[in-house]
């Protein structure tokens, strides 16, 4: 589980550094001067490059935070997911990550707010799974059919090297 945390939350650097690189092409988002038209435009174009993100990098096995912390997506029988996989775990877990980034922001202007509290149990109920699952699968990947496997070690670099002159070493 530490693991899963660790990658979810380089994952959420990375993620953030492509929003923050595709919001720069569009004039006026910084100081929030866009048209309305711009704004759909911008919000559409960030939506499909973060799932484009996910579902490409899903379907081929890892995401670059899961290269770095050791861990795999497959199936539930251990095989690599297809794309059609890749979404439907994508749509599983952005609804619930969408509605309590929604549920934070309101919550800012209004702390009593019963419906934004009850926003954010969609994302409670599925990054809490888990811990009531016998496989430790969070609801999104319940729903797609996927779980998270640690990869093997890569191999040891701290092995001796071959002397000079031996046979074999070049």
């Amino acid at each position: 589980m530490p693991r899963r945390l660790a990658a979810l939350l380089y994952e959420s650097l990375l993620v953030a550094g492509l929003v923050l690189l595709l919001a720069a092409l569009f004039p006026g988002a910084a100081t929030g001067t866009l048209s309305r038209v711009a704004r759909t435009a911008m919000f559409a174009s960030l939506v499909v490059a973060v799932c484009g993100y996910f579902v490409w990098l899903w379907s081929r096995g890892q995401t670059l935070a899961m290269k770095a912390w050791r861990l795999h997506l497959v199936d539930d029988a251990g095989r690599a997911i297809g794309w059609r996989r890749a979404l439907a775990r994508f749509a599983a877990a952005a609804v619930p990550v969408a509605l309590a980034l929604g549920a934070a922001l309101w919550l800012i202007e209004q702390r009593d707010s019963l419906v934004a509290w009850l926003a954010l149990v969609p994302a409670a109920l599925n990054f809490g799974w888990p811990l009531a699952d016998s496989k430790r699968r969070c609801l999104h990947d319940v729903i797609a059919g996927t779980r998270l496997v640690v990869s093997a070690a890569p191999p040891s670099t701290s092995s001796p090297s071959p002397r000079r002159g031996t046979p074999g070493s070049a």
